[in-house]
């Protein structure tokens, strides 16, 4: 070590003794110590320096200051030294630097430099004393490196996640949080912008104290919890896990949370229509209807007011619907909902309208003074859409600011879907029970209007037919008179034209006879009953001349069963199917009758087969017309098959024949099995 380095230390800690001692002390020093003249040479350095840097006492004496700092560091440290070589006695700075060593790797060192003076030097000097901050450095850069690791890891997650710091009142109540570090998602799932150093009651004034509570528990007890909790006021559903930072007396709890609004929103959306649409399905009243749904949905919302708006008269006017109203809230008037007219309606488009603050919304801004008095601070407007055309608007309003969300819009929607269409529905019902009761109405006045026709209709009939019955009658008697009295005085030609007279007179009373039958049969009560139709058809049949006396041959194939029928309608059928048979029987041919019947559930079918003469196919078709005959010849009146018709149809049932010319005949009646 020079004499120099010896005098310096001397002069500078007033130590006394021997050199030797001192320069031994130095050697063993445990930190670095070296000497720099005025030119920057490094004129003297202690053992542990040495180490440091790798050189020895006589490589180092050849050595500048620069030789051994680091080319980044040079300039700085440089202008340092000579501040303090050119300062006043005992001035001093400390510099930490890069140190280059022998074999080229660098060291960090702390070097605390002071300027002495001397004695053999002709300028002062600097001492410097270096600390080796190798280890200092390696933890600083694991904790940067840690750091770093933290804010990469705190801003990549998808969750959202944030530091906070619980403020107490002075009773121990959690009453508010600041926001003391937030990761980069934590505002899209929030929707608090700028929160960081921010109180969360200045941010959402209306936040819950359940969170207040939860969060201070955690600080106080420092046992975490996870749980699912709503935040109403930023409209929004979190899965929380929270738990403290440090250690017992922090405030501070970290909170790792998950935005669930659309899953909670989804599972509720489901229970809240599935509930709604059993409320609904009970009732046809359309102010019922309304009522119901507007009630169910604003108290799902949590909103201050929920209607219906229909647009009336092409757009010009618009009508409010009975709604909801929270307890306390002014009920909205229309006036409230045409401040913009045409244009509010307008700019509901299909994926509806969302206002959360009238004052800054574009729509509404300009007259937010009079939404706000009408208490629709926020709304949100859901249009149903008919073949391209509004119908009705659902609107949900709020005397304060709402957020409104994607779900909120979604829900309106499928509302407006279902209970539009049952209004609509109620209202075509109620338009047809009106349009049926005057229906009923009018058929029951043209009713009785008719029925009264029919009576009059009914005793002009028996007047005509005593009218008609009476010069008859008159003719018939006078015309047996002359057979009696004077037949011996007529000529053949004479009695042949009486004879013809009376004939024709007897057909007219038959054909008069024969339509008062048709009358009654087709205007008279038909009331049913079951007849059994064995001892029926016997009794019928048997009673009948031809068949009773043995003059036809009858088959009777039994059994017959039973039907439902009126057996004063059947028994004119019958009757008329049995004299047809016999009448129209073919010349030579004894009449042979075979009367059967045939199940066909729910129906029974009574057959009559002839050998008589059978008709064409075009006959078959005109049968059972009034006045129709196949023959004339044969005295008839045309109207036996057409009473026919007419009773087996007041009956509910069906008549037919099958027949072939020359072949007879067999005719059909279908009616309900009596059995």
């Amino acid at each position: 070590m020079s004499q120099s380095l010896s005098s310096a230390f001397r002069e500078r800690s007033d130590l006394a003794g021997d050199a030797d001692r001192f320069r031994a002390l130095l050697s063993l020093n445990a930190v670095g110590v070296v000497e720099i003249d005025a030119g920057g040479r490094l004129c003297a350095a202690n053992p542990k320096f040495c180490a440091m840097t790798g050189y020895s006492e006589a490589e180092l004496r050849h050595l500048g200051y620069q030789d051994v700092t680091h080319p980044d560091d040079r300039s700085a440290g440089l202008e340092k030294l000579e501040q303090v070589r050119r300062g006043d006695d005992g001035s001093s700075t400390a510099i930490e630097q890069r140190c280059v060593r022998k074999d080229g790797s660098e060291l960090w060192v702390s070097l605390h430099v002071t300027r002495i003076r001397p004695e053999s030097a002709e300028a002062p000097h600097v001492l410097g004393v270096a600390l080796d901050l190798s280890d200092r450095r390696r933890a600083e850069s694991a904790v940067a490196s840690s750091e770093q690791t933290y804010r990469s890891l705190f801003n990549s997650i998808d969750e959202g996640f944030c530091v906070v710091e619980m403020i107490f009142d002075a009773g121990g109540r959690p009453i508010d949080y600041v926001f003391l570090e937030t990761n980069a998602v934590f505002e899209s799932l929030t929707g608090l912008p700028n929160a960081r150093g921010a109180r969360m009651r200045d941010l959402a004034p209306d936040h819950e104290q359940h969170w207040f509570d939860i969060y201070g528990r955690v600080a106080l007890t420092g046992e975490p919890i996870r749980f699912e909790q709503a935040a109403r006021a930023l409209n929004r559903w979190y899965s929380v896990y929270a738990f403290r930072i440090g250690e017992t007396g922090s405030r501070r709890v970290g909170v790792l949370f998950e935005d669930i609004t659309a899953r909670r929103f989804a599972e509720q959306r489901r229970l809240f229509l599935a509930d709604l649409a059993d409320k609904l399905v009970p009732l046809r009243d359309e102010p019922a209807i309304i009522r119901t749904a507007v009630a169910a949905l604003g108290r799902f919302l949590e909103v201050d007011r929920c209607h219906f708006v229909e647009c009336q008269d092409g757009e010009s006017r618009l009508v409010v619907s009975e709604g909801y109203v929270r307890e306390g809230v002014r009920a909205p008037g229309v006036d409230d909902f045409v401040l913009h007219g045409a244009e509010w309606w307008r700019s509901c488009s299909g994926e509806g309208l969302a206002v959360e603050d009238v004052s800054v919304h574009a729509l509404t801004r300009e007259n937010a003074e009079r939404y706000t008095a009408a208490g629709m601070r926020a709304f949100l407007a859901q249009p149903f859409a008919r073949k391209g055309a509004k119908t009705a608007i659902l609107v949900v309003s709020m005397t304060s600011p709402r957020r409104w969300t994607s779900e909120n819009a979604t829900l309106l929607e499928h509302v407006a879907a279902r209970v539009w269409p049952l209004v609509e529905r109620a209202r075509s019902d109620r338009a047809l029970v009106a349009a049926h009761a005057e229906l009923e109405q009018r058929v029951a006045e043209r009713t009785a209007r008719l029925q009264e026709t029919l009576s009059e209709l009914e005793t002009y009939s028996y007047s005509i037919s005593h009218d008609l019955r009476a010069p008859l009658r008159a003719m018939q008697t006078y015309a047996s008179i002359l057979c009696t009295d004077c037949e011996g005085r007529l000529s053949g030609e004479g009695r042949e034209y009486l004879r013809r007279i009376m004939n024709a007179a007897e057909r007219m009373d038959r054909l008069i006879r024969d339509v008062l039958v048709f009358s009654r049969v087709a205007r008279s009560a038909m009331p049913m009953e079951r007849v059994d139709l064995d001892e029926f058809v016997a009794g019928i049949v048997l009673a009948y001349p031809a068949t009773g006396s043995g003059a036809a041959d009858l088959e009777l194939v039994r059994p017959l069963g039973s039907v439902r029928a009126n057996p004063v309608a059947l028994t004119q059928c019958l009757s008329n199917l049995v004299e047809n048979a016999v009448k129209f029987a073919r010349p030579e041919v004894r009449p042979r009758l075979r009367i059967w019947s045939e199940a066909a559930p729910p129906k029974r079918r009574l057959f009559v087969r002839d050998n008589g003469i059978g008709m064409p196919p075009e006959a078959q078709e005109k049968i059972f017309s009034m006045f129709y005959q196949i023959d004339p010849t044969k005295g008839g009146t045309g109207i036996g098959l057409a009473v026919v018709g007419k009773a087996v149809e007041r009956m509910g049932g069906v008549v037919g024949v099958d027949s072939r010319p020359g072949e007879g005949s067999t005719f059909w009646i279908e009616l309900e099995d009596g059995d």
